[in-house]
Formats: structure tokens, sequence, C-alpha cells
């Protein structure tokens, strides 16, 4: 029992090291887009919807994520 308790840790391990990857990346092309990253206050949420507050995206190019994990 104490293995498959093991495995779903690790499983959720390395769920959470790719979500973080792929947040990394989406965050990188919304720099690469905007020339700035969402600030604190815009958070996440701009890679989902478009900021509507200062600063806002040059060049935002839609959804960069399907929803905020």
């Amino acid at each position: 029992m104490q293995k498959k308790q093991g495995s779903k840790s690790d499983a959720g391990a390395r769920e959470a090291e790719t979500m973080m990857g792929i947040i990394k990346f989406v965050l990188e092309q919304y720099k690469l887009d905007n020339g700035i990253y969402p600030t604190t206050k815009q958070g996440l949420l701009a890679l989902v919807k478009e900021p509507a507050e200062v600063p806002s995206p040059k060049n935002w190019r839609g959804k960069y994520l399907g929803r905020i994990p």
C-alpha cells in the first residue's frame, strides 16, 4: 500500500512541475508579445483574459492559457 501512496504523491509532484513549466513558458510568451510581464495586480488572469488595467498589453494575442490551474 505504501508504494501506491508514494506513486500518487510522485504523480502529483510531477503534475505540479509540469504546470509550473507551462506557466513559465506562457509568461515568457506574454513578455515576448507585450514587452512586459503581467503586473502582480493583473496576476495569472492576464494569461486568460486581456487585462484592462494599466499597463495594458501592447500586443495581447488571445488566451495564453485555457484556464488558470
